[in-house]
């Protein structure tokens, strides 16, 4: 990663070699994935919601350090969130958060987005 270091931002390098909330969560709510599991990168990030609110969240992140590093962030961002707030977190913001990403890499957080509405159609479709 040495190399890449000069590409990504501190607070990027930050996650990617120490990331937060890092590991499988059994007992969530409602997990959502972003990207193919089989194949490429991915992102899946469980949370625990309470009275309407994003209690605790952990992630599950396969590919580059900017998957980790979005994954890392997105767990920081949207912990002790409404549901609504949650939804609202757009890509762009995730990049901001990050410091930046590299062209090449801004797809990491969207993966990071798309685990985040798919966590939260789940966990509407089992409250219904």
């Amino acid at each position: 990663m040495e190399d890449q270091d000069k590409r990504f931002s501190p607070t990027v390098i930050a996650h990617a070699k120490r990331p937060h909330n890092a590991g499988e969560m059994e007992d969530c709510d409602a997990y959502g994935v972003g990207g193919d599991l089989t194949q490429g990168e991915s992102i899946v990030l469980f949370i625990k919601v309470r009275e309407d609110t994003i209690t605790d969240c952990t992630f599950l992140a396969q590919g580059c350090s900017s998957a980790i590093a979005a994954g890392s962030m997105t767990t920081e961002l949207i912990k002790d969130k409404t549901l609504a707030e949650a939804a609202a977190l757009t890509a762009p913001q995730l990049v901001e958060a990050l410091g930046g990403l590299p062209a090449v890499k801004l797809p990491s957080a969207d993966l990071a987005i798309q685990a985040i509405q798919d966590a939260l159609s789940r966990y509407a479709a089992t409250e219904k």
